[in-house]
C-alpha cells in the first residue's frame, strides 16, 4: 500500500505537465513615457515646470548671495549688535529659502507622479482593448519582471498604438 501511495504521489507531481493558457505580456512604461508622442508632451510640460521652479530658487539665492556679502562687507563698520541683528534676519532668510526649497522640490514630485497618472489614464483604455483583440490575461510592468521572453515585450507595439490612438 505504501508502494502504490508512493507511486501515485510521484506520478501526479512529477510526470504531469502544466497546461497554462494564460496570456501575458509586458511593457516597458518608462520607454512609453519617453518614446510616445503624449509621453514626450508630458515630459516637456514637467521639464518646463522644473526650469521655472528652479529659476525662482536661482534668483532668490543669488539674491541671499548678494546679502550675505554685503553683509560681510559690513562687518567691521557697523556696530556687532546691529551686525548680529542682520546676520540673524539674513539667517531666518536663509532657512526659509530652505523651506522654500524644499516645498518646490516636493512639488516637482508631485507634478512628475500627476503627469505619470494622467499618461496612465490615458493609456488604460488603449491597453484594456489590445487586451481584448489579442486574448491577453495580463500586462505587467517590464519594471517588475526579473527576466521574460522578448517576443512578450510589447511596448513598441503599444507606442504604435498610443501615437495613432492619443493626438497631443
Amino acid at each position: 500500500m505504501k508502494n502504490f501511495i508512493f507511486f501515485f504521489l510521484f506520478f501526479i507531481f512529477y510526470l504531469t505537465k502544466s497546461f497554462s493558457s494564460e496570456n501575458i505580456i509586458f511593457i516597458d512604461f518608462d520607454k512609453i513615457m519617453n518614446q510616445s508622442n503624449i509621453g514626450q508632451t508630458i515630459n516637456s510640460q514637467i521639464k518646463e515646470f522644473n526650469i521655472k521652479k528652479n529659476d525662482e530658487l536661482k534668483i532668490l539665492k543669488s539674491n541671499l548671495k548678494k546679502k550675505e556679502e554685503t553683509l560681510i562687507k559690513q562687518k567691521n563698520i557697523i556696530s556687532s549688535d546691529e551686525f548680529n541683528k542682520r546676520y540673524t534676519v539674513l539667517k531666518k532668510e536663509i532657512d526659509e529659502y530652505n523651506i522654500l526649497n524644499q516645498k518646490i522640490i516636493e512639488s516637482q514630485k508631485k507634478n512628475l507622479i500627476n503627469q505619470k497618472k494622467k499618461l496612465i489614464k490615458l493609456l488604460q483604455p488603449i491597453l484594456a482593448d489590445y487586451m481584448k483583440k489579442n486574448d491577453i490575461k495580463f500586462i505587467m510592468n517590464k519594471q517588475n519582471i526579473l527576466i521574460g521572453r522578448e517576443d512578450l515585450n510589447k511596448t513598441l507595439e503599444i507606442i504604435d498604438m498610443v501615437n495613432k490612438k492619443i493626438n497631443k
